[in-house]
C-alpha cells in the first residue's frame, strides 16, 4: 500500500512566534514529553505481561480464539489481495482515529479531510489535556484499532445468535488494524517533510513527536490497549481491574529496581571517592 502522509493540527497552529513565547512554548512541550515519555516506559512492562496473561486466556478459550483467528485469516488474505490497495480507506482509518482521540479530550473538530492520492487531515481546537492531549492525538493512528475497539465494546452486547461469526469479524478487523497499521509506521518513521494539502511542508506525526517519544507511546498503548481487549474477550469488564492490577505491579517493581541500581551506583561513587 502507498500511504501518503496525514497530519493532525490544532486549528490555531501558525508561525512567526516571537522568540520569547516559542522558546516557552518548546520548553513546556519537552517537558510534557518527558513526563509522558517515562510514564510509557515503566507502563510497558506490566502493559507486555498483562497482554501475555490475556494470550494466554485466550489461548484457553477455543470457543472465541477459533473463529477470532479465522476471520483474522480471512483479514489477512483480503488485505493483501484488496484493501492494501485502497489508500483512500487507510487515510480515512488514520483521521478517525485522530479525530476520535480528539474528541475524547472535548476538542471541537474543524476540518476532517480525505484523499485518495494526497492524503488527509483532521484540525481540531484547543482545549481539555493542553499539550498531553495534543501529543496522544497526534500518534493516535499508530495505537488505537479504532475498529477491534469498537467490535470488543460491543461484543457483550451482541445477542447470542451472532456468534460466532461476530468473533470473526473481530478477527477480521484486528488483521485489517494491525497490518495498515505496520505499514503505516514504516512509512511515517521519519523526519522528512512533505507537502500537506494546503501545499505547506510539514513532518509526519512520527516526525514531529520525536522518535524515542513516539516508540515509548506507541508500544506502552498498543500492549495496554490489547490486553484490556483480549481481557475484555474472554472474562468481560470484571476481567479488566486485573489487567490494570499488573500493570502497575510490574511498573512499581521496574521504577524500585532502578531506583535501587542508581542507589547502588551512588554508594559505589561515593566509596570510590571517599577512598573506602
Amino acid at each position: 500500500m502507498n500511504f501518503w502522509p496525514c497530519t493532525s493540527r490544532t486549528a490555531n497552529d501558525t508561525s512567526g512566534f516571537p522568540g520569547a513565547i516559542f522558546l516557552t512554548i518548546f520548553s513546556i512541550k519537552k517537558s510534557v514529553k518527558l513526563v509522558i515519555g517515562t510514564l510509557c516506559f515503566f507502563v510497558i512492562p506490566g502493559a507486555l505481561m498483562a497482554l501475555t496473561g490475556s494470550l494466554r486466556l485466550l489461548g484457553g478459550a477455543p470457543a472465541i480464539l477459533i473463529p477470532l483467528a479465522a476471520g483474522f485469516g480471512a483479514g489477512l488474505l483480503l488485505y493483501l489481495l484488496l484493501f492494501r490497495k485502497w489508500n483512500w480507506l487507510a487515510t480515512f482509518m488514520h483521521e478517525l482515529s485522530h479525530a476520535l482521540v480528539a474528541l475524547l479530550f472535548l476538542r471541537r473538530i474543524r476540518s476532517f479531510v480525505v484523499t485518495a492520492r494526497r492524503g488527509g487531515q483532521v484540525r481540531h481546537s484547543e482545549g481539555f489535556g493542553g499539550e498531553t492531549g495534543n501529543l496522544l492525538i497526534l500518534l493516535a493512528p499508530y495505537y488505537l484499532p479504532v475498529l477491534f475497539v469498537a467490535a470488543v465494546l460491543c461484543r457483550p452486547l451482541a445477542p447470542t445468535g451472532w456468534f460466532p461469526w461476530y468473533d470473526g469479524a473481530a478477527g477480521f478487523l484486528f488483521a485489517f488494524h494491525l497490518l495498515g497499521n505496520a505499514g503505516e509506521i514504516r512509512q511515517n518513521w521519519t523526519k522528512k517533510q512533505f507537502r500537506t494539502l494546503t501545499g505547506n511542508r510539514a513532518q509526519t506525526d512520527i516526525g514531529r513527536a520525536g522518535y524515542l517519544f513516539a516508540a515509548l507511546v506507541i508500544a506502552a498503548l498498543t500492549f495496554l490497549l490489547y490486553a484490556l481487549l483480549f481481557t475484555l474477550l474472554t472474562r468481560g469488564y470484571p476481567g479488566l481491574p486485573g489487567v490494570l492490577t499488573t500493570v502497575w505491579k510490574y511498573g512499581a517493581a521496574t521504577l524500585l529496581f532502578f531506583y535501587n541500581t542508581f542507589l547502588k551506583i551512588i554508594l559505589y561513587l561515593a566509596g570510590l571517592f571517599s577512598g573506602k
